[in-house]
């Protein structure tokens, strides 16, 4: 069995939960979950257990973990090895595990176990011709790890995509609301919780430009029928980390 192992918000958490499910289909073993944490406070007060994860917990177990695959660098797991691992033991997964090619053989299964609301079209009438434009800062803010300068990325996918209204989406939307980024087109600031903008950003029907974040590329990635679902050129400010699993076929990379 193999069990995933929860660390960030929820962008991260899906990942963790969706690709464990997804490499135990591939290898032939069973999946289950121990238990689903609160996320950080940084990140959400939220109980996902209530709303968006509610649904995994038919996966819930209390099979003891005897062993554990860490994720080294976002390299591929070494799918050989863990088939040759007894079904009966219990396998932790440590790690993110962010590449999309453990999900898309699984995907409409695996989209099916997230509850996601569904957005008001009272609400937000114009959703069907707007995109949405993800800012990410709050603990990116000063991070090494992290941080980017996406300026001109925005701009020069703003430019893609031309006519629309944006969605602006970000943990600092008093920021956003200062930026002159969006000064010149159309746009309105989405502030609801995580789980229903990750439902705005899937429901826009133009699409949407992510930050080098896995919240916005869940936005994406759920619904790849729409014209610009655009992705960064780079995810980390230094090459530590490989990011080439992000970035699936429908989307587009703009460089800076």
């Amino acid at each position: 069995m193999l069990i995933p192992e929860f660390a960030g918000g929820l962008g991260n958490m899906m990942f963790q939960m969706a690709s464990t499910y997804a490499i135990a289909k591939q290898t032939g073993h069973s999946f289950g979950i121990t238990d689903i944490p609160l996320p950080p406070a940084k990140h959400s007060s939220m109980d996902y257990k209530e709303t968006i994860f509610k649904d995994w917990f038919f996966y819930k177990t209390n099979v003891l973990s005897t062993k554990r695959i860490v994720e080294q660098d976002a390299l591929p797991i070494d799918m050989d090895a863990v088939r040759s691992i007894p079904n009966h033991h219990g396998v932790v997964l440590s790690g993110y595990f962010q590449r999309h090619e453990y999900l898309t053989p699984y995907k409409k299964e695996v989209l099916r176990l997230f509850d996601l609301p569904v957005p008001s079209l009272t609400k937000y009438p114009d959703i069907q011709d707007a995109y949405f434009i993800h800012i990410r800062r709050g603990d990116y803010v000063g991070n090494s790890f992290h941080e980017l300068d996406l300026t001109n990325y925005y701009k020069k996918a703003i430019e893609t995509i031309g006519e629309g209204v944006a969605y602006i989406v970000s943990n600092d939307i008093e920021w956003c609301k200062q930026s002159h980024l969006f000064q010149h087109i159309p746009h309105r600031f989405i502030e609801e919780n995580e789980v229903d903008t990750l439902a705005i950003m899937t429901q826009c029907g133009k699409g949407g430009i992510a930050a080098n974040s896995s919240f916005s590329w869940w936005g994406l990635y759920w619904n790849t029928n729409r014209p610009f679902l655009i992705l960064p050129p780079s995810w980390y400010p230094h090459n530590k980390i490989r990011s080439d699993g992000y970035y699936f076929k429908e989307a587009t990379m703009i460089s800076i």
